[in-house]
């Protein structure tokens, strides 16, 4: 498997922690599960981007993995504690803590503290949050 993860990406057998900043995939191993967790308001995410100069969809604050694949999963923890620029809920937020936890345990995402985001007409996009 060819993978293009930054440094504070975690790979625990086969499932992967996805961080905001390089969420690539490059010829995904058919064991291999991915999730990936954004929020808009993540103002450290958009700090990066503008210094970037990058348009359009970043990852981080969009959902920028395909989920037309099973094996990837984009989370919205739009809404989730974090820290004061809007970071690190994947460590703050009890919820998506426990998210994690169920994503590395194989729980699927219907079973899960998510609700589905419907896009064109009723294919699930992306996953959001259940907060509270």
């Amino acid at each position: 498997m060819a993978s293009a993860f930054c440094g504070t990406c975690v790979q625990l057998g086969s499932a992967v922690l996805v961080c905001a900043v390089r969420p690539q995939v490059v010829g995904l191993s058919p064991s291999l599960r991915v999730v990936h967790y954004f929020s808009a308001a993540d103002r450290a995410v958009e700090a990066s981007r503008v210094r970037r100069q990058i348009h359009g969809p970043y990852p981080g604050s969009a959902p920028v993995l395909s989920t037309r694949n099973k094996r990837v999963e984009s989370v919205s923890a739009e809404g989730a504690r974090c820290t004061q620029a809007g970071h690190d809920y994947g460590q703050v937020d009890g919820f998506c803590l426990r998210d994690q936890k169920d994503f590395l345990d194989g729980v699927p995402p219907a079973r899960r503290l998510l609700d589905p985001v419907v896009v064109d007409g009723g294919a699930p996009g992306h996953w959001k949050l259940r907060l509270g």
